[in-house]
């Protein structure tokens, strides 16, 4: 989820995570707190609103559409909360990493 993210919308900070040192730890953890976070919240905001799998067995079309709203203000919620947090937060550390860097280039 967030590597895609970050791959096809933030190529610039994708390539910091890349050159970072620490890539693939970076994304992996990211990705893994998103994806509990999103179905984490897919099944509070589906008991919250009584979508239940009776629904789903007795109208499958209105059963689909709750599902998919909730899955969209989901998707929603964890790129706002957590992938945008991190992406800024990541962005000021290799800011930090690269002034450390350019001055011990520059001594």
């Amino acid at each position: 989820m967030y590597h895609d993210y970050l791959r096809k919308h933030k190529r610039v900070t994708y390539s910091g995570v890349m050159f970072s040192g620490k890539p693939k730890k970076h994304i992996e953890d990211i990705d893994r707190q998103a994806e509990e976070m999103f179905f984490l919240l897919i099944n509070q905001m589906a008991k919250a609103e009584g979508i239940t799998e009776q629904l789903k067995s007795t109208n499958q079309i209105k059963w689909v559409g709750l599902m998919n709203n909730i899955r969209n203000r989901a998707e929603d919620i964890v790129f706002n909360e957590l992938m945008y947090n991190c992406i800024c937060q990541f962005s000021i550390l290799t800011t930090k990493l690269s002034t450390i860097n350019d001055f011990s280039i520059s001594e």
